[in-house]
């Protein structure tokens, strides 16, 4: 049993302040409850509505309360969704391995091979700002480079190699790979500039 004291609730100044016996299995629980009353709240309940608000019926203005399940039907039905869904797989799996490969190393080579923790420090900040970024401005700063008008567009335009800037650079796979394509390229003429 785990006595529990209530600080300043008391009827009179006098006496002293009221406690109560708890079970030590329910003293956890007693812990965590805001916690799951504050998600509950939060979370849980908006989630909760939308399921029950993705039944309901609607048209070009407005949505009625009803039950219908032809949300669902039109959505899964459709082979653009599942497409959706193994594209964003895809390239989920894909940023995953190369986080990770990358990750690792990058890690490795900050921890046993960086001597000083400021230089540490400064090169972990050098990987990171980036990414406090806004993922939008990121996806956005592919257009001056890879779109109608960017950067290689005109340089293969300039040096005669295409006739006219090509479409599929900025909306395909490609920029997936044009990181990794730029960083190896750097590394490699890195490693044979030092031979």
């Amino acid at each position: 049993m785990v006595t529990v004291r209530l600080i300043g609730v008391s009827d009179k100044k006098d006496r002293p302040p009221r406690s109560f016996a708890l079970p030590q299995k329910l003293v956890s629980y007693v812990q965590a409850a805001p916690l799951f009353l504050i998600l509950g709240f939060f979370l849980a309940l908006p989630i909760l509505m939308i399921a029950v608000v993705s039944f309901w019926d609607y048209d070009f203005a407005q949505m009625y309360p009803d039950f219908v399940t032809f949300n669902y039907s039109e959505t899964l039905g459709s082979w653009v969704t599942w497409q959706t869904y193994l594209n964003t797989l895809k390239y989920a799996a894909m940023v995953w391995a190369i986080t990770l490969f990358c990750g690792f190393w990058v890690a490795y080579f900050l921890a046993f091979h960086i001597r000083t923790t400021t230089m540490q420090m400064v090169l972990f900040l050098v990987c990171t700002v980036p990414f406090l970024t806004s993922n939008i401005i990121r996806m956005i700063s592919w257009i001056p480079v890879l779109g109608r008008n960017g950067l290689v567009n005109s340089a293969l335009v300039g040096t005669g190699i295409i006739p006219e800037p090509i479409e599929w650079l900025l909306y395909s796979d490609l920029p997936w790979c044009w990181p990794w394509c730029i960083f190896i390229r750097c590394s490699w003429s890195r490693r044979s500039s030092t031979r």
